[in-house]
């Protein structure tokens, strides 16, 4: 899987700026950028985890990731190896504070877009890849 493994239920701003659930998305199908492009989605990976990571900021936005992921942002890396790097991330409303990350036991699936460009992309309001 890639660095960016995403629950099931992440919203992900898809090219015509509405929302649609990650797991609804299909090969093919076109995402947006965080700078307005629209990026073809080459390849979908579905797999599973026993544990899911929820970063909250303090605007009370949630990102529900694998805890294996890697978030990046803005060219830093936010999350890696298990631990927070910078306390930042950033989101459509502009940079917001981390407020805590959380684990918990997870039963879904998760998946990992494969993008025709290396973008951030717009999933739960987050600017991340």
């Amino acid at each position: 899987m890639s660095k960016l493994i995403l629950a099931e239920d992440t919203l992900v701003k898809i090219a015509d700026g509405t929302d649609k659930e990650i797991s609804n998305i299909r090969t093919c199908d076109s995402i947006m950028s965080s700078d307005g492009q629209s990026i073809a989605v080459a390849d979908i990976i579905k797999g599973k985890v026993n544990k899911i990571c929820i970063m909250t900021t303090k605007n009370n936005r949630k990102l529900r990731f694998a805890e294996d992921s890697t978030i990046e942002c803005e060219g830093f890396s936010v999350y890696a190896n298990n631990s927070l790097s910078i306390d930042e991330i950033m989101t459509t409303s502009g940079v917001e504070k981390i407020s805590e990350i959380t684990k918990e036991e997870y039963k879904g699936n998760v998946y990992s877009l494969r993008l025709n460009e290396d973008v951030f992309i717009i999933a739960n309001e987050f600017a991340v890849k």
